[in-house]
C-alpha cells in the first residue's frame, strides 16, 4: 500500500476487514449473510464492558473502492448494526 497525497493507494481486488458493533451476535451473522453474498470470513470480536454491545469482524475480497464504500454503507445503514470500523 503506498500512500499518495494523503490517502493510501490500495490496489484492487483487496482483502478487506470491516468489524462491526451491535447489540447481538446472532442479528449481526445474519446481517452479514444478507450483505455478503458471495464469500466471507467471520471471526469474533469482543464484547463491552457491561454486556451491553458485541462485535464481529468479517473479511472479504473487494473488487473496488466503490464496493468496499458501498458495503460499509450498508452495514452502517442497518438498524441493527450500532457502529461499523
Amino acid at each position: 500500500m503506498q500512500e499518495i497525497n494523503g490517502k493510501p493507494q490500495i490496489d484492487y481486488p483487496t482483502q478487506w476487514e470491516y468489524r462491526i458493533i451491535g447489540k447481538d451476535k446472532k442479528e449481526l451473522e445474519e446481517i452479514v449473510k444478507e450483505i455478503f453474498p458471495q464469500g466471507y470470513e467471520l471471526k469474533d470480536g469482543q464484547a463491552s464492558s457491561g454486556g451491553k454491545f458485541v462485535s464481529i469482524v468479517v473479511s472479504a475480497e473487494v473488487a473496488s473502492e466503490q464496493e468496499r464504500n458501498e458495503l460499509f454503507a450498508k452495514l452502517k445503514n442497518h438498524p441493527q448494526v450500532s457502529m461499523v470500523l
